[in-house]
């Protein structure tokens, strides 16, 4: 059975530990605190839900799960007391639920495929020397120099035939004068070939990522490979040593008992330590091996530093606001980080991907424009003898392609 179309990624049962009231099975008073710095009184209703979030399907298992576990196990830590070492499997499972399920996931996904995409089409489609590169646009007898140059030749009407100039010559003044038009050209189209990619692709990032997200939790509402891991930790019920705050990102994972991470970005295998704040004044923490690693006194500040967008408290309070500040920051700054090391350990396989694909995409692209300007403006390619511009015009450029082939002549041309 659903829960209806309002479907909450962070359940309430979670959020009523964090609200002024504790009335059983209903909505309870939470303060949200925003990234964007809005401080807002709502209930569990209204916060950490969309409309239609799930597909039925999951929605069911969700709340099927909900009903039967999470509510059982959520009700059974928070009554323990503090010290007490609970059942692995519970902990666990509860943590790695609550982590799956969350729009943090998904919102992840989304910028880490922004910066992605921005990062890697700013090393390639948006760079202008990788463009001049893959289109063979300094080369005779390769991609679209080779073109211009036979499309120079078939609309010259016998002009370079009766000159009588070296072949070798016209090539380097033809490609000298088609690099210069191109590249003009190219300085012309990268804006727009930018914005229609935001148009086109970016835009559709965020469904592509919720998508993807829906897609692994049809299949399972739990990691099984992540909670095979940390049930083997030691859990316990703490203190809290702050008035606790509930990020979106629901646990943090630490590596080396300093550092801590969101589910999202963490490589769960190294992880040493998990926590999940229960209630305002709990914390569920599990260890590897029963390390003696303390929960760290600003722990709702490495929360907050891991949030998507927003975190709930029981109160308003300074203290809390002054936390919007840095809402999302550490988080945004590993993805960014997984997405540039992701580049730079696959930028040769995929700078050859996009040699072959992206030059099959701009030669129809480039060779309707080039088409479309000589066509459009045949007389600068026409002879006429009394036309005294268009012929210092060509001298000039066979004066410099000179000069520069001597200067030049253990180097490449261009």
């Amino acid at each position: 059975m659903t829960s209806g179309p309002n479907r909450h990624y962070i359940p309430q049962a979670l959020m009523r530990g964090f609200g002024r009231s504790t009335k059983s099975g209903k909505a309870v008073q939470v303060v949200a605190y925003f990234h964007d710095g809005r401080v807002v009184p709502t209930n569990t209703k209204n916060i950490g839900s969309a409309r239609n979030f799930y597909p039925d399907s999951v929605d069911n298992k969700i709340t099927d799960y909900e009903n039967t576990i999470l509510g059982k196990v959520l009700k059974k830590l928070r009554d323990s007391s503090v010290g007490t070492e609970v059942n692995a499997q519970e902990a666990s499972e509860l943590v790695v639920h609550l982590s799956t399920r969350q729009a943090e996931i998904g919102a992840f996904f989304s910028v880490y495929f922004r910066y992605f995409i921005d990062i890697y089409l700013s090393e390639t489609v948006f760079n202008k020397k990788f463009l001049i590169k893959i289109t063979g646009m300094n080369s005779r007898n390769y991609g679209f120099g080779k073109f211009a140059l036979d499309k120079m030749y078939k609309t010259s009407n016998g002009f370079f035939k009766e000159s009588k100039v070296p072949k070798i010559i016209l090539d380097f003044v033809a490609l000298s004068m088609f690099r210069r038009f191109l590249s003009k050209k190219i300085d012309d189209l990268l804006p727009e070939m930018r914005e229609s990619l935001e148009q086109d692709v970016l835009s559709k990032i965020e469904d592509i990522a919720h998508q993807s997200h829906i897609d692994f939790l049809e299949k399972n509402i739990v990691s099984v490979d992540r909670l095979n891991y940390i049930k083997g930790f030691v859990w316990r019920i703490e203190n809290h040593p702050q008035t606790a705050i509930l990020p979106d990102c629901i646990a943090l994972y630490s590596t080396d008992g300093r550092k801590f991470y969101s589910t999202i970005v963490v490589d769960h295998k190294k992880a040493i330590a998990v926590y999940m704040p229960l209630s305002h004044d709990k914390i569920l923490v599990g260890r590897k091996g029963g390390k003696k690693i303390k929960v760290p006194l600003r722990i709702n500040e490495m929360a907050a530093e891991q949030c998507s967008l927003f975190f709930v408290a029981n109160d308003l309070k300074p203290e809390f606001v002054k936390l919007t500040q840095i809402i999302g920051t550490k988080a945004r700054s590993e993805i960014k980080r997984i997405a540039k090391a992701s580049i730079k350990k696959n930028r040769r396989v995929m700078r050859v991907g996009t040699v072959k694909r992206a030059h099959d995409i701009m030669q129809k692209q480039l060779e309707a424009l080039i088409k479309h300007s000589i066509e459009k403006q045949p007389s600068h390619l026409e002879y006429d003898p009394t036309n005294k511009k268009i012929r210092h015009s060509f001298i000039y450029d066979w004066i410099i392609v000179i000069f520069l082939v001597f200067r030049n002549r253990k180097k490449s041309l261009f």
